[in-house]
């Protein structure tokens, strides 16, 4: 049973990676529209090693979000670090809007609290670590993700056995008035279960 909870877990999480992945695509994409001289004139952006800022925001098309860009990894990195590192579900209502979505479904900010607490009961010494985190045009971030944590006690119908988990997520995250407002997420979560000993079970061969 164990097995198949795993291999429909995948198999949803695939499509929900597919799904993040073509919105980072379409946004980084879209991030390179009108690229030339307003796209240079208007971004930060690279001459001879150094980041020259914009020199004359007021004429460039949302320039005050952009301005304030500097800041918009703020919520991601709290998001990775307060509320999964460190267990702090009580600030996620200072990071994440009301109405934020989860790979296109409306996220119940409760639920998704005691979901972070029970995960951290299996793996107590759960963390985020970010290895990768920029923004992308007035109100996107990408960042890329290291998890890992002990099991100590049984997920997904697998004993606890003090085995790690180690497996890298890529998440997109819109931001507005400095809260996440909405999150595309994808990771492996079959490499987790694979890492603590569990094992893909076929259909016939359930008990």
């Amino acid at each position: 049973m164990a097995g198949s909870r795993a291999a429909e877990h995948h198999e949803l999480g695939q499509v929900r990676k597919e799904a993040a992945i073509s919105e980072l695509l379409r946004v980084l994409r879209g991030s390179l529209v009108g690229a030339g001289d307003r796209h240079h004139r208007c971004q930060p952006h690279l001459e001879g090693g150094v980041t020259i800022l914009p020199q004359i925001p007021e004429r460039c098309p949302g320039h005050r979000s952009m301005l304030l860009s500097v800041d918009l990894t703020t919520p991601v990195r709290r998001f990775w670090t307060e509320v999964w590192t460190e267990g702090r579900t009580e600030t996620l209502a200072e990071i994440v809007t009301a109405d934020t979505t989860e790979n296109g479904e409306r996220l119940d900010l409760d639920a998704f609290g005691r979901a972070v607490v029970r995960w951290r009961g299996v793996f107590p010494d759960f963390e985020a670590r970010i290895e990768e985190l920029f923004a992308v045009g007035n109100d996107r971030v990408v960042s890329r993700v290291t998890y890992s944590g002990t099991q100590a006690q049984p997920w997904l119908g697998i004993p606890a056995n003090g085995r790690r988990i180690s497996s890298v997520g890529i998440d997109l995250f819109r931001i507005q008035d400095d809260r996440i407002m909405e999150l595309w997420h994808a990771t492996d979560h079959l490499e987790a279960v694979l890492q603590l000993g569990g094992r893909i079970v076929g259909p016939d061969k359930e008990s």
